[in-house]
């Protein structure tokens, strides 16, 4: 004879910080974010916008987020970029991802005043040497921007 159990409601004002032993960063109950980050008003390039130090196993990523050209008078560009090291063990140093605007117009680097880009989001597989995966920004000329960024596990 098996017994089960029912939990009709159950309660985590904090989340869960850890599943299987990984931990995750998620602010909501059973989030797979691993990593999400975001930046005040920025001028210049941001190095480590998110960094998550992966275990040293093969594993597939999500990597995505959002970029907000706030200034008026932006006269530059910002990209939104990945470092990585692949299945095959090739380092990819800033590998730009592409962005959309809310009128369907893709780039590479984002421009304009009080723009709002969202970043198409990429997955990527991963070697097993543990090497962070990490989002940085590049920019061209002057801009004021806000970035946000996430790296989710899916396998």
């Amino acid at each position: 004879m098996s017994s089960t159990a029912s939990i009709d409601k159950l309660e985590l004002p904090n989340g869960i910080r850890n599943i299987g032993g990984r931990t995750t960063a998620g602010k909501y109950g059973m989030s797979a974010l691993f990593k999400e980050a975001g930046t005040g008003t920025v001028t210049a390039a941001q190095t480590g916008v998110v960094s998550f130090t992966p275990t040293k196993t093969t594993g597939r990523y999500l990597i995505g987020g959002n970029v907000t050209l706030t200034s008026g008078t932006n006269t530059g560009t910002v990209s939104f970029v990945v470092n990585y090291v692949d299945t095959a063990g090739t380092t990819h140093t800033q590998d730009i991802l592409g962005m959309i605007k809310a009128d369907g117009t893709l780039v590479q680097s984002g421009t304009g005043s009080s723009t709002d880009w969202k970043v198409i989001p990429c997955e990527v597989s991963i070697d097993g040497s543990g090497t962070a995966i990490s989002v940085d920004t590049t920019v061209t000329g002057s801009v004021n921007y806000v970035v946000c960024a996430y790296i989710m596990q899916l396998a």
